[in-house]
């Protein structure tokens, strides 16, 4: 290859592995935020959360990308003052063989905004998980 060549091609490859870099930390901090957030919404669910009866409306497999599959269960629940929420979950294979669809599940939502909620159940493993990491 001719000098002159071989520097033309040298800075757009630098260009394209500085690019690459950028995305792949943008995507590392878009993901550490989801996790900060939800980890978050789970303390206020803890230590503000109220309970109400939800019921288990969905427990199906739902196609990804190449022929995988999540295990979802969706379910729904009303506030005290009557909205009906819902929300997707995916699961793992022994949870999802845990649930019915039309089940009763004891939900905790925070009264301020319904939209951050969870099953008591797995709100439950996620304290019983920090408080045996924390010993």
């Amino acid at each position: 290859i001719h000098p002159i060549e071989q520097r033309s091609i040298e800075p757009m490859t630098e260009w394209l592995v500085l690019i690459m870099v950028l995305v792949i930390v943008a995507l590392i901090v878009v993901a550490i935020r989801r996790v900060a957030k939800r980890s978050q919404s789970l303390m206020l669910l803890s230590e503000r959360g109220q309970t109400v009866v939800g019921k288990v409306t969905h427990v199906q497999k739902e196609r990804r990308s190449r022929g995988e599959r999540d295990l979802v269960v969706r379910y729904s629940f009303r506030t005290g003052g009557g909205t009906e929420y819902s929300h997707k979950l995916v699961v793992t294979p022994e949870q999802f063989r845990s649930y019915t669809e039309g089940q009763d599940v004891d939900i905790v939502y925070l009264p301020d905004d319904p939209s951050v909620n969870a099953m008591e159940s797995l709100l439950d493993q996620v304290k019983s998980a920090m408080n045996s990491k924390r010993q």
